[in-house]
């Protein structure tokens, strides 16, 4: 997700998964789909 700037569909082709795969990943590890910005 950093090396791709938290776009999903970009993560998703590098990882060759889904769209939803990705989101049932991030939900299973508890990690947002929005990064936290300080």
């Amino acid at each position: 997700l950093n090396h791709t700037h938290w776009h999903l569909g970009k993560t998703c082709e590098v990882l060759g998964i889904s769209r939803p795969t990705l989101r049932h990943k991030l939900k299973a590890y508890e990690i947002s789909s929005n990064p936290k910005t300080t």
